[in-house]
């Protein structure tokens, strides 16, 4: 099986992934403790699998392989998080102050700004660069797919993950500063920001 794998045969990846993903969902469950963090972190361990599967023919026990690489990206999830809120309290203390002195709608355009670039800084490599190939170079699926050696299909799936995380990101973003003294004009602002993503 790993042989064949790692020659990139979609036969046994596929029987690998029947045979590990409710394994790798169940032990993301208890501890991310969201459905879709969860399906991400599973789609990670594959998308990693076979981006490493010349490799593996090298690895004792694939199941021990997963276990380890499952844990480390649940403990990614966990840190992206901390980082997450921690450029959260400080976008939303930014904004009350620029509001404070009177500047909101430059500090609303800047807050955008960098709203947007840390939610796309911290998707995996692979999803960020497929991210901005398609929306900042306006490439379609089978140009990315061609540059990047891909199936459309991956691409779209790893397109879908990075969209979902962003809206995540920005939606727990708005989550918590609603509470802290946010005008309309903002308010209004990072809800453009969520519909943008919604496709």
């Amino acid at each position: 099986m790993m042989v064949r794998l790692a020659e990139g045969d979609d036969e046994a990846f596929n029987l690998i992934y029947l045979q590990y993903n409710a394994m790798i969902f169940s032990a993301a469950i208890v501890y991310v403790k969201d459905f879709h963090k969860a399906q991400d972190i599973v789609q990670q361990v594959f998308i990693k699998i076979w981006e490493k599967r010349a490799s593996l023919t090298n690895v004792d026990s694939l199941q021990d392989y997963i276990i380890v690489l499952s844990r480390n990206l649940i403990y990614d999830q966990f840190r992206r998080r901390n980082i997450e809120m921690r450029k959260m309290a400080e976008l939303a203390e930014r904004y009350n102050e620029g509001t404070a002195n009177g500047s909101s709608e430059r500090m609303e355009d800047q807050q955008y700004a960098k709203l947007l670039h840390s939610a796309i800084g911290q998707l995996p490599p692979q999803q960020k660069k497929i991210y901005l190939l398609i929306h900042d170079e306006q490439m379609s699926y089978e140009e990315v797919a061609s540059i990047l050696n891909l199936s459309k299909f991956t691409v779209k799936k790893h397109l879908e993950l990075a969209r979902r995380f962003v809206r995540n990101y920005v939606s727990q973003y708005l989550h918590i500063i609603v509470g802290i003294s946010l005008l309309p004009g903002m308010l209004i602002l990072l809800k453009m920001i969520l519909n943008a993503f919604v496709e």
